[in-house]
């Protein structure tokens, strides 16, 4: 049996996107229209945004791999898209958790200053004891 004489069906997607033209376009299609969440989905995409990739980085390419690459182009530009999106997402999160906790150092530098208790910098700051203490020895700037 010929990959274009297989089933549309999930089981034999992965073989489809092998395929050429109308049938490697069509699995494409039925890649994208799976549930974002979908574990074939993920795996997929991952793997041709990968082909791709490599598929773009080589000097001669016959028609036929530019062909396989107009049709691989949307499942790369949908994972590169959600690539990015996760690494801005993950980026914004640990600079605003660093940013608070360089906050409440600030704070609790201020509150050694003024000779507050340390345990009341401790219930304030969030703080745990090992950092009030590293920030009573590290020098301060006059």
């Amino acid at each position: 049996m010929a990959i274009h004489e297989l089933p549309k069906t999930i089981d034999t997607l992965w073989l489809r996107l092998l395929g050429r033209g109308m049938v490697q376009r069509e699995a494409v299609a039925e890649l994208l229209a799976l549930p974002k969440h979908h574990p074939y989905r993920q795996e997929a995409m991952k793997h041709l945004a990968i082909l791709q990739v490599r598929l773009k980085a080589r000097q001669n390419t016959t028609r036929d791999l530019r062909e396989v690459m107009m049709s691989l182009s949307p499942v790369y530009e949908e994972w590169r898209q959600k690539t990015l999106d996760e690494g801005y997402s993950e980026w914004r999160h640990k600079t605003i958790d660093e940013g608070q906790v360089e906050g409440r150092r600030s704070v609790a530098l201020k509150m050694l200053q003024q000779q507050f208790p340390i345990e009341t910098i401790i219930q304030l700051t969030d703080l745990s004891l090992e950092q009030i203490q590293q920030l009573q020895r590290s020098p301060q700037p006059e």
